[in-house]
């Protein structure tokens, strides 16, 4: 009884390993898009072009979208 308990000890230990694992490598694949575009004077052709680029990036399946610092006016 003693081994049989001992050998389902270490079988729920390496399915937890296991399971660990495959959370971690979830957890740790993430989708980044950068956005370059061109800015110009006019605020909303800036912020809709932005947003253009935002939609194309979540169809892409982004997870995190990075837009320049000063995206929606000339510097």
């Amino acid at each position: 009884m003693l081994i049989l308990s001992s050998t389902i000890h270490n079988l729920n230990i390496m399915i937890l390993t296991n399971i660990a694992k495959q959370v971690v490598r979830t957890m740790s694949t993430f989708r980044l898009a950068l956005v370059q575009l061109e800015v110009n004077e006019v605020k909303r052709k800036n912020v809709e072009r932005a947003v253009s680029y935002i939609s194309s990036a979540k169809e892409h399946n982004a997870d995190i979208i990075a837009l320049p610092e000063c995206f929606n006016s000339p510097y």
